[in-house]
Formats: C-alpha cells, sequence, structure tokens
C-alpha cells in the first residue's frame, strides 16, 4: 500500500505549492497510510509520532535554533544538487539538527543543511542505527563529549561533509562513498571506504593536514587522499589502510602502528579526477569526482572496481537523488473552472 500511496503524497505535495504560487513550501507528514500537510516543519516534527515519514519538497525550509528530533522519525527531501528541472532544485534545512535520545533508528535523506549533532548533553547523547543518506552537510558531530554514552552503529552513506567530523569516542560506524571537506576525527572500529578526503584540518586540535585523527582498530579502504600530510596519521593505531591513492608519498614510518597493503602513493592529481582543479580541497558541484581513465585507481579498489566514489556495485548514485519517486513531467493547465495535470513519476531502485 505505501509504495503506491508515497508517489500520490508527492504529486500532492507539488500540487499544492503550485497552486500556492509558492507562497509557503508544504509538507507531507505519513503515519502509515494516513497522510497530512504543514506548512512549518517544527510543527510536522511535533505532530510525528514514532516511526513516521516526512517529506520535504524542494525548497527552503528554517525551524526553531536548533532542530530538536527525539523521536524515531524519517525525513526525506529531494536532493542537494541543483539541476534544471523543478523537482530536483535541492530541499535544504536551515539551522542544526540534533537528534537526542528516543531518535535511534532515524534516517535523513536527500537534504542540504548546516550542522548535525547527535544529542546536546551528555544526558542525551550516544544514539544508534542513525541512517544520513545523499546529503549535503555542515559539520557532523556523533555525540556531545568523550564520555560515555557513546553513540554507535552510525551510517553515513553518498553524502558530502563540508566541515569536520567528530565521532566522540563512538563505534562501528561506517562512511561509505563520501567527500570529506575537513578531518575525520575520535572513533573506533571506524570503517571508510570508497570516499574522497578534498582536504584535512580540524581546528580543534591544530593538527593541519591531517585527515583521520585519534581513531583505532579501523578500516580504511579504496579511498582517495588528495592533499599531502608531512606528519602522516596522528594518533592513529591498530588500523589498515588498504587499496588507497594518496598524493602523498607516504613512508613506512609515517604509517606507524597500522597495517597497510596495496596503497597507491605520490599519485599526481592530474592522474586522478575526470575534472577537479589540482589545487582544489574543496567539494564543488561542477567537478566530475569519476576517475580519468589513465588513473591507477581504475580496477585498484579492494574488490576490483575503482578506488573512490564511483566504486563497488553501487556506486555514488549521480545527482544524488533520494531513493523516494522522482517526479519527471508535472504540467497544470487551468481551463476555466478545471486544471488538468500532467504528470509522471520515475521511481528509484535505490
Amino acid at each position: 500500500m505505501k509504495k503506491l500511496l508515497l508517489p500520490l503524497v508527492l504529486l500532492a505535495i507539488v500540487t499544492i505549492s503550485t497552486l500556492q504560487a509558492q507562497q509557503q513550501q508544504i509538507i507531507a507528514l505519513q503515519v502509515g497510510d494516513e497522510v497530512s500537510f504543514f506548512s512549518n516543519l517544527d510543527s510536522a516534527i511535533i505532530a510525528a509520532p514514532a516511526g513516521a515519514e516526512i517529506y520535504l519538497p524542494p525548497g527552503t525550509f528554517a525551524h526553531n535554533p536548533t532542530l530538536l528530533i527525539d523521536k524515531k522519525i524519517n525525513i526525506y527531501g529531494v536532493g542537494h544538487y541543483i539541476v534544471s528541472t523543478y523537482t530536483m532544485m535541492r530541499t535544504v534545512i536551515t539551522g542544526n539538527i540534533c537528534f537526542v535520545t528516543g531518535a535511534d533508528s532515524s534516517v535523513l535523506a536527500g537534504v542540504y543543511c548546516d550542522n548535525i549533532s547527535l544529542g546536546n548533553s551528555s544526558s542525551n547523547d550516544g544514539l544508534a542505527n542513525i541512517l544520513i543518506q545523499r546529503c549535503n552537510i555542515g559539520t557532523l558531530s556523533l555525540g556531545n563529549n568523550n564520555s560515555e554514552p557513546i553513540s554507535s552503529s552510525i551510517f553515513i552513506m553518498e553524502s558530502v561533509i563540508r566541515g569536520a567530523v567528530n565521532g566522540y569516542n563512538a563505534v562501528n560506524c561506517i562512511f561509505s562513498k563520501c567527500i570529506f571537506n575537513s578531518t575525520v576525527t575520535t572513533f573506533s572500529y571506524l570503517t571508510v571506504s570508497n570516499s574522497i578526503f578534498l582536504d584535512y584540518y580540524y581546528f580543534g586540535y591544530y593538527e593541519q593536514f591531517c585527515p583521520i585523527y585519534s581513531v583505532s582498530n579501523s578500516l580504511i579502504q579504496s579511498s582517495i587522499f588528495h592533499r599531502s600530510f608531512p606528519d602522516g596519521f596522528r594518533y592513529v593505531t591498530n588500523s589498515a589502510f588498504y587499496n588507497n591513492i594518496f598524493i602523498y608519498n607516504i613512508t613506512a614510518a609515517q604509517w606507524g602502528e597500522n597495517a597497510y597493503s596495496n596503497n597507491l602513493v605520490g599519485i599526481s592529481t592530474s592522474n586522478i579526477f575526470v575534472n577537479h582543479p589540482s589545487n582544489s580541497y574543496t567539494f564543488s558541484y561542477n567537478s566530475d569526482y569519476h576517475l580519468k581513465d589513465i588513473s591507477p585507481g581504475k580496477n585498484a579498489g579492494y574488490d576490483g572496481t575503482d578506488i573512490g566514489i564511483y566504486g563497488t556495485n553501487q556506486p555514488y548514485k549521480e545527482n544524488a537523488v533520494p531513493f523516494t519517486p522522482r517526479i519527471l513531467q508535472f504540467m497544470l493547465t487551468p481551463e476555466g473552472n478545471t486544471i488538468n495535470l500532467n504528470t509522471s513519476v520515475e521511481a528509484q531502485q535505490r
């Protein structure tokens, strides 16, 4: 029933928003087969029971200084890329988003947002099973401090993270096909795979050009490190680096107490991406992060596919389109007191 209902919900959002001439953005709250509509994101969150789903159309959504999520809830936007068609204009949530106790197993997908944190005090952090997928995020903090309770099993997939990532001692977290603009710090049993580190600077520790800091018992594989870091990995122990590309020619001593094999070191930036300035360390929507045909990273990942975000059997999805259905055509034609609607919807396989 839900698979049939979802395209109708999305069509309703677009129809209402269009008829109101963009005076307000319409938010859909779905609970089972029941759907209600809101014009304010805070109101939708408050009204949503645990397990509800919220669908955001294209547009910018402001809220209280911090959007507090204290229940299991799934929030879906239309994506964070800006392209030409109406339905693929991005969804933006302004201000900070904070998941607190009770929000375990929530989902956030397809939005451009500011800072995300798990907890805003030592008594309400330590969450589990949060999925953030195909988003563009400011900074990401997986806790409030380094003491118990700590977060675990946090999954960040196919996302851009513009600022630092602080795990606050989180464990068993996975970053897959992500693009980082700063340092990833303070994790245990972390997995980073098929990702891109464009820049490495975490101002809190004054460790300039250090991509991974204070991480233990972790696996980093099939990823691209796009900037030199002569000091090597700082406080990274008992971890493994397999099948990665490094601009810097790392020496044996700089690997420290870590395992390493099949890494490509000292690779020129001109031999990596199809289109990204060699001296640019910031994510750009104008860049093409596929590997060049001449890149040594082609088919050199741990699974025999490309190193970077376009490896694995499910590579980074173009334009990071969420897994909710996409409206391809939407035309309203007024005829007297009647409005004719011509539309088509494309299901997403993933």
